[in-house]
Order: C-alpha cells, then structure tokens, then sequence
C-alpha cells in the first residue's frame, strides 16, 4: 500500500495478531502517518537487531503509535495501538511546540 512517497508493508499474520491485541489494523493505522503534526522517534534496541521508529500521530483527533522499521522507501509495519499516556503526552508537548514556534524575540533574550 502507498501513502505518498512512501510504500507500505506488513506481514499478514503480525497485522492479523495487531488486530486481535490492540483492536487496531494496519489499515487504519496508515492515517497516523499522514497527521502533519505527527512525531517520530528513533526506538532501537539491540534485541530487536533491527532500526525500529516510533510513529504517533492523530486519527480523528485521538493519538495513536505505529512501530516501524524502514527499508529505502518502504515502511514495514510492526506493530500499532491507541497511543499510550506517555506518548500522549509526548505527542502533546510536540504540538504544542508546533503550533507556537519560539519567537526570533524570544531567543535574542
């Protein structure tokens, strides 16, 4: 599946066991990546043997996670659920910085 630039792509037993866990499908979880105001960060960790990213973005205005590895430009999806508390709040922090830059006047202060 495209979205944009990018392609997208999962295994359909892991999209399968997502659903059934998080009550969340791929699919769905495609519009996370299209949220302008959408965050992203880096999640690697050696177990995962593997440069995992953390996606959260909006849906209808609640906030929800993908994980993700990327491979050129193809993105597998790894997992997706509602967004958790802390990434809620990160995401949160993110756009409020957004929507209210620092001023060239503030930063000459």
């Amino acid at each position: 599946m495209r979205v944009g630039p990018v392609d997208f792509e999962w295994a359909d037993a892991k999209a399968e066991a997502n659903l059934r866990k998080h009550r969340f499908s791929f699919t769905d979880a495609l519009a996370i990546f299209v949220d302008p105001t959408r965050i992203t960060i880096d999640t690697i960790r050696a177990e995962d043997g593997d440069e995992r990213r953390k996606t959260i973005g909006s849906i209808e205005g609640s906030p929800f996670t993908a994980v993700f590895v990327m491979g050129g430009t193809t993105c597998r999806l790894i997992s997706a659920w509602r967004a958790k508390a802390q990434e809620e709040r990160a995401y949160g922090r993110a756009k409020l910085d957004h929507a209210n830059p620092p001023m060239l006047s503030d930063a000459l202060r």
